[in-house]
């Protein structure tokens, strides 16, 4: 398991991409060939818009309450069997790692329902995307921050990765 250090923390405050706000996100993610969604909010705006995400990572949380009735319905309704991982708060569990590699390797639409929290799996979902697919999670009260699966994303990532503490 992987634990966010304080300094990581501070670092992930800010978004890793480019930051999305109201129809700017629609209109970017219909443009994108591969998609994986970080977050209730994030999943279900894109199921709301009739756009499936390749991959749907979710807990029916957002920001620590629980999702409204119409996302965790939306959620539901289009992943019916979804891959179930638990995944603690400020970590990364190497369960929720194999997961989402296995999920983005396949090339299906896949879902991953977390018992726990899903916020850092931003980072596993960067690192095992496709080559400039696209990862969208929501930056709290702020939009949606869109980043590109690119190489040296993928190291930034890695590095990442490496400063959190193994426990």
């Amino acid at each position: 398991m992987l634990k966010l250090t304080p300094s990581l923390r501070k670092m992930l405050k800010k978004p890793l991409g480019k930051l999305l706000r109201g129809s700017t996100i629609i209109e970017f993610a219909r443009r994108q060939k591969t998609i994986a969604a970080v977050g209730d909010a994030t999943a279900a705006l894109l199921l709301k818009h009739k756009i499936m995400p390749n991959l749907a990572v979710f807990d029916f949380h957002i920001q620590r309450k629980k999702a409204a009735k119409k996302a965790i319905s939306l959620l539901k309704g289009n992943f019916k069997t979804p891959m179930r991982v638990k995944n603690t708060a400020g970590t990364i569990s190497a369960e929720a790692l194999r997961a989402i590699k296995a999920a983005l390797e396949k090339g299906k639409k896949r879902a991953i329902l977390v018992k726990g929290e899903e916020d850092l799996l931003t980072l596993p979902a960067i690192l095992f995307a496709k080559k400039n697919s696209c990862v969208l999670y929501g930056q709290p009260k702020k939009g949606v921050v869109a980043v590109k699966a690119t190489i040296s994303m993928k190291k930034k990532i890695r590095k990442m990765l490496r400063q959190m503490r193994k426990t």
